[in-house]
């Protein structure tokens, strides 16, 4: 995982993640618009609260002790698939050999993916991902907090629809290991 915050310029890896302040507005709109249709929120209020954050010390926050960063693209992918890995499984975050192993795996599958090479794809492809980590590990931590068992199960489901729906992962049947992502 060569990056930014780990050792190596994030501009040398040929996967970092660009900072283009107009790639950044587009994929908070989108956020904010499917926030809004989702729960009905107030548009105004959504908006402050994302303008508030700052999702990639979050992100590291979340994730960081994983050694995963915000600025790599294998990174993110790794922290989105834990976080849902996470999610289905209602289980704790795995070991920062998990994390390192999955990132090296999906390099190696993004390695020939035109949407990767592409530096505005990559950064609208992982400032999504980043937020929905984060959002969904926060979720989750609140459902747990409150002891909203409802609400972890739905996550689950929902969470186990869309990557088998998107990529076709079944979270379900999916271990992560120091090895990488192995079937179950």
């Amino acid at each position: 995982m060569a990056t930014g915050q780990n050792g190596n310029g994030a501009a040398e890896h040929p996967f970092a993640i660009g900072v283009d302040p107009a790639l950044s507005a587009q994929v908070r709109k989108e956020l904010l618009d499917t926030l809004q249709s989702r729960a009905h929120l107030d548009p105004a209020m959504v908006e402050r609260e994302l303008n508030s954050r700052d999702v990639h010390a979050e992100f590291l926050r979340q994730l960081g002790d994983l050694g995963l960063v915000p600025d790599n693209l294998p990174d993110l992918l790794a922290g989105h698939l834990i976080a849902m890995w996470t999610v289905v499984h209602d289980t704790t975050l795995p070991g920062r050999d998990v994390a390192t192993a999955l990132s090296r795996q999906l390099l190696t599958l993004i390695a020939a993916s035109p949407q990767a090479a592409d530096p505005a794809q990559r950064q609208l492809m992982g400032e999504a991902l980043m937020y929905e980590t984060v959002l969904t590990l926060e979720a989750q931590q609140a459902a747990r907090a409150s002891g909203d068992k409802a609400k972890l199960k739905e996550m689950a489901e929902s969470a186990q629809r869309n990557l088998l729906n998107q990529r076709g992962i079944n979270l379900r049947k999916t271990r992560l290991t120091a090895s990488g992502m192995a079937r179950a």
